[in-house]
């Protein structure tokens, strides 16, 4: 796949489906921008969904332009959309990063269990930051990419049904990965 982008500023949420049966466990890898908030939607059926975004709140279409050259805060984030409601599950820091800078971020599920990671870009002494967080309500669905609130864009989507292993699998940035991970069980 080329590059995907979604341009409309005003788009409360965009999903482009990606051409594969429903399924309940997988894995994704995504190099995508960090615009506003950019990820990946999944179980996602009758318009409802759950994601998982990197979200920059002060993003490239809401900054003036003297202020896109400044890093700005980046986070993670775990949530469901039913209907008009927005509801966020988790929401971790991951760092400072220029608005439209590329970074990579992997999603895994499986059993429930959802793992995501993401690296902000290639300089050495960025780590991967990690989130984890186990649904109750997890059932099968299409997968779509996701922006919201902003522009965005995606490329080398990679996808295999079954989950996997994420530490193993970075393209983009292989280098440092922190070690503390949370995880977060509502049962």
């Amino acid at each position: 796949m080329g590059i995907a982008e979604q341009k409309d500023i005003d788009c409360t949420y965009a999903l482009a489906g990606l051409t594969v049966t429903e399924t309940q466990d997988f894995h994704v890898q995504i190099e995508l921008t960090v615009d506003g908030a950019n990820g990946l939607a999944y179980q996602h059926a009758d318009g409802d969904f759950h994601f998982v975004a990197l979200t920059m709140p002060d993003n490239s279409s809401r900054l003036p332009l003297a202020n896109r050259k400044t890093e700005q805060n980046t986070f993670l984030v775990l949530g469901k959309v039913q209907g008009s409601s927005t509801q966020l599950l988790r929401k971790i820091f991951v760092g400072k990063t220029l608005p439209g800078a590329w970074a990579e971020m992997q999603v895994s599920r499986q059993d429930g269990l959802v793992k995501a990671a993401v690296k902000l870009h290639e300089r050495d002494d960025r780590q991967a930051v990690y989130l984890c967080f186990r649904e109750k309500d997890h059932r099968p669905g299409r997968l779509a990419l996701l922006t919201g609130k902003a522009t965005g864009a995606f490329h080398n989507v990679r996808l295999d049904k079954t989950a996997g292993e994420i530490r193993q699998r970075w393209r983009l940035f292989p280098g440092k990965i922190r070690m503390g991970v949370r995880i977060d069980n509502p049962e």
